[in-house]
């Protein structure tokens, strides 16, 4: 059984000519100005492949028809699933689904005090099941970091509490192979054949502009064992790519196709799924905005790119560069998320993300869930029929009449309008004998029940102390240091 996932698509700015344009940008630049390698390994991995290898530069130019021929390759329905089979899911075409958080935040809006602190393993396992408990979340990325849990293992113990505490998918960041390693190890205990229900994948970020670190090394690892992995590049027009929107662009498709073109030489046919955060730096503040309409502008530009070759597309939505659950955040995350969404990003990340991609919200996640559940009755539109046209349904009731009690209403009215589980549409008096309660306020007491009271159903324990054994080794072997 998988989820149903809405169909985006709808929504596209490029014409095939400007599609082209920006495909072959993205193919010149990897043959011509080339993609820097900080890994031996990759590296080796290109040379052996085909590209043409520069070691004292240590830059891999990428001929034109290896690219083609590893992109003909890539999977073009991917599926991710969860511990639960209800919550699989098949990613593919224009089909939508949004997952909880991103890549590590390194503060959290505190529920209780509404101060911006450092967040904490039990803020990591709490906001998951947050994340598992609201309907509108598809898969699962970590809503903030364990900052209180040595630097070199973060990564592991929020792969592990992301395991643990949800039964969707898990969407883990990895430092490097090694983390890759132990990630696909401790999801490998949770789910034996990896292969056939990845209950977990392997998320990437390669530095902008056009370089592939020992951090990528978490590609070659994933490729290796037939995990999937989620690209997810960095442009930002006017600092580390072109201030123009176009080349930003087509620079993200240049990063993606070459971590495309990695995974392809390690093993051929894995899954891999291509993505960017391509924004803006504010040029004011210097800032990496994740709210501008910029930003929803690349992405759907990358989309269509993407979409040309047939491949899963992976973006943001849902984000908002304000510091608090408040109007700018309602506005910016509404926006991002509908734009992403009508525009077929398969897989959207970072909903409820704000600051800058640096702030977790707990309450922004509830109030996030309710502007995913009014996005998705968007996508599903409405039949277009005689049944729906209604024409002699209104020719019944006539001029002046009214359709409240005719049973064409009573047989269409709950499957054609969504009614708010969040959001209020009460009258005035109404809601203040509740409290007159702000939708901050709301999301907030939400959020804690939430977090107090939602357990998924619990791992077995053989399981857990597999899983625990292979964090502890991992640890000790990266915190020990000898004299």
């Amino acid at each position: 059984m998988t989820i149903r996932l809405r169909k985006g698509g709808q929504l596209r700015l490029l014409d095939s000519d400007q599609i082209y344009e920006i495909r072959m940008a993205a193919l010149e630049i990897l043959e011509r100005v080339g993609v820097k390698i900080e890994s031996g390994m990759i590296l080796d991995i290109f040379s052996n492949g085909g590209a043409e290898v520069d070691l004292k530069s240590k830059t891999a130019f990428l001929p034109q028809h290896l690219v083609l021929e590893s992109i003909s390759q890539v999977p073009k329905k991917v599926y991710l699933c969860g511990r639960n089979k209800k919550n699989d899911l098949v990613i593919e075409g224009d089909r939508v689904c949004f997952g909880l958080g991103g890549s590590p935040k390194s503060k959290i809006l505190d529920i209780d005090t509404g101060e911006h602190r450092d967040p904490t393993l039990k803020d990591v396992e709490e906001t998951t099941r947050l994340g598992d408990a609201l309907p509108e979340i598809h898969f699962i990325q970590n809503l903030c970091q364990a900052m209180d849990k040595p630097h070199k293992v973060q990564y592991l113990y929020v792969a592990k509490a992301m395991m643990e505490n949800s039964e969707k998918h898990a969407l883990c960041a990895a430092a490097d192979g090694a983390d890759a390693k132990v990630i696909i190890d401790m999801a490998s205990a949770v789910e034996k054949d990896l292969r056939k229900r990845p209950i977990a994948s392997i998320y990437s970020c390669p530095p902008s502009p056009l370089l592939l670190s020992a951090s990528q090394e978490n590609i070659v690892e994933a490729a290796k064992h037939g995990v999937p992995t989620i690209v997810m590049t960095g442009p930002l027009a006017g600092a580390n790519a072109p201030a123009t929107l176009a080349g930003a662009v087509a620079q993200s498709m240049a990063e993606n196709f070459a971590a495309l073109t990695l995974a392809q030489l390690v093993k051929r046919g894995v899954p891999i799924i291509m993505g960017g955060f391509t924004s803006i730096m504010d040029p004011r503040t210097t800032m990496a905005c994740i709210g501008p309409p910029e930003f929803v502008i690349q992405e759907i530009m990358c989309k269509q790119v993407s979409r040309y070759y047939d491949l899963p597309y992976f973006g943001g939505g849902g984000t908002s560069d304000s510091k608090l659950p408040d109007a700018q955040a309602g506005a910016e995350a509404m926006m991002t998320a509908v734009t992403s969404a009508l525009a077929g990003i398969n897989m959207i990340q970072d909903v409820s993300i704000l600051a800058f991609d640096n702030l977790g919200s707990p309450e922004m996640a509830v109030i996030c869930d309710e502007i995913v559940a009014y996005v998705e009755r968007i996508l599903e539109s409405s039949a277009i029929d005689a049944e729906t046209l209604a024409v002699d349904v209104i020719g019944e009731v006539g001029p002046a009449g009214n359709f409240l009690s005719h049973k064409h209403t009573r047989q269409h009215i709950r499957q054609e309008i969504y009614i708010p589980r969040l959001f209020d549409r009460t009258p005035v008096g109404s809601w203040r004998k509740r409290g007159g309660k702000d939708i901050r306020t709301i999301a907030r007491d939400r959020a804690k029940k939430i977090m107090s009271e939602h357990h998924p159903e619990r791992l077995p324990s053989e399981t857990m102390v597999r899983m625990d054994a292979m964090l502890k080794r991992a640890e000790l072997e990266r915190t020990t240091v000898t004299s």
